[in-house]
């Protein structure tokens, strides 16, 4: 009698693989599997402004500031993290577990808001002249995953 040498599964063995299978296949939409986990190993982010870096930080390298006259915004500053080559992490549209959270360390001098449906944008107002800092960090369903160093925040006086 002759060995086979490539069997077919048969009975349970079948049935696994087929679970097997369709765990595989139903789970690639999800996020966990998804287009999300790639976003953990952020080490840096820019920050651009129509089309104009204002900063940048790689690894504890920082260059650059947010300035604003008081009573103005820099408005739309979108936030592309960083993987530890210095190249962009891209979050997929449909990654809805992760986000941008961002806020002035002092109120007073700057302002943050944010415009509704742009997860990875923010406006910064200057409320008064002096200097603040920005708390900046990607967060995973509600986890930072990645906290920015303190981004740098002039706010210099009205024009006349």
């Amino acid at each position: 009698m002759k060995p086979r040498s490539n069997p077919k599964p048969r009975g349970a063995a079948w049935l696994t693989v087929a679970l097997v299978a369709a765990c595989f296949t139903l789970s690639c939409g999800d996020d966990s599997t998804g287009p999300c986990p790639t976003v953990t190993g952020a080490t840096g982010l820019v920050l651009v402004s129509h089309g104009r870096e204002l900063y940048r930080q790689t690894g504890a390298a920082q260059q650059g500031a947010i300035t604003v006259r008081a009573g103005d915004l820099v408005h739309a500053i979108e936030c592309t993290f960083l993987d530890r080559d210095g190249r962009p992490i891209a979050i997929a549209s449909n990654c809805q577990t992760d986000s941008l959270a961002v806020d002035s360390l002092d109120p007073v001098v700057a302002a943050v808001s944010r415009d509704a449906g742009l997860r990875f944008f923010f406006n910064v107002s200057g409320v008064s002249p002096g200097n603040t800092t920005l708390q900046l960090s990607l967060v995973h369903e509600a986890n930072p995953v990645f906290t920015a160093l303190a981004i740098p925040v002039l706010v210099t006086s009205p024009t006349p």
